[in-house]
């Protein structure tokens, strides 16, 4: 669920594109919200279950304290790193340190990464491959709060 606001201006443009048959988005636009928007709907259900799911996360991450969340997330990220980094075979893919992502890990597997992500599911260790023509030679790990650094230490021993 997401809150929009659209200036007059922006949206006198997107009904003058229409108008002359130009793309304007493809699932929703700003018109065809609007129509929604003039019945007070959402053009969809909204997922009752999520939102619900998100405010007790949101609640857990409050008692939890987010400089701490923050700072475990951060350790997590640099264990992971300096294993990547040291490794003979499989490699940090962003080089430059203050470019990279806490959250989301992404290794260069040298032989593919297919064969190392199918080691790690068999064990019960999910990781993601890459995109597009990285596909396959990327591994993808999430370093997200509910990721412990248990599990972070299980999966480099399991790698």
């Amino acid at each position: 669920m997401a809150v929009i606001i659209v200036s007059p201006d922006a949206f006198a443009k997107a009904k003058r594109l229409n108008e002359k048959g130009k793309s304007i988005g493809s699932y929703h636009s700003f018109l065809s919200l609007e129509q929604y928007a003039l019945k007070n709907q959402t053009p969809e259900t909204p997922n009752v279950l999520g939102i619900y799911l998100l405010g007790k996360i949101i609640e857990d991450m409050k008692r939890m304290n987010i400089k701490i969340l923050r700072m475990e997330t951060e350790e997590k990220a640099r264990l992971l790193y300096k294993y990547f980094d040291k490794h003979p075979k499989y490699k940090s893919f962003v080089k430059e340190k203050k470019l990279r992502s806490q959250t989301v890990i992404v290794a260069e597997i040298d032989e593919g990464s297919k064969p190392l992500i199918e080691k790690l599911k068999k064990k019960g260790l999910v990781v993601g491959s890459g995109y597009g023509e990285f596909k396959e030679r990327q591994i993808r790990i999430a370093n997200f709060p509910a990721i412990s650094m248990r599990n972070i230490k299980e999966l480099l021993s399991s790698i």
